[in-house]
C-alpha cells in the first residue's frame, strides 16, 4: 500500500509545512526540496525525524523532518493560531 500525504498548509519562509495523512495531521519542516500546497507526498512518514519522500507528480525527493503525526483538526489549528500571532 502506498502511503500518501497531501501538503494542506505551507509557509515558505519558516519552510514549515502540514500534511494530511490517512489518520489525522502531521507537522514538518523540509530541509531539502521543494513543496507547494497541494501536493502529494509518497512515502512512510516516521514518528518524528528525517525521511524522504517523492512528489507524485514531478517525482521530485524531498527531504522532511517530522516533528509530529496523528494530531487531530483541533491541534493543527490550535498550532496554526500561535503561528500567525
Amino acid at each position: 500500500m502506498r502511503m500518501t500525504s497531501r501538503v494542506v498548509w505551507w509557509h515558505a519562509d519558516l519552510q514549515f509545512a502540514v500534511l494530511e495523512r490517512h489518520g489525522g495531521f502531521a507537522v514538518a519542516s523540509v530541509y531539502d526540496g521543494l513543496i507547494e500546497l497541494g501536493d502529494e507526498l509518497h512515502g512512510k512518514l516516521p514518528m518524528e525525524g528525517a525521511c524522504q519522500l517523492t512528489e507524485s507528480v514531478s517525482g521530485r525527493s524531498v527531504w522532511l523532518s517530522v516533528e509530529a503525526v496523528g494530531l487531530t483538526e483541533e491541534e493543527v489549528s490550535e498550532l496554526l493560531g500561535h503561528l500567525r500571532d
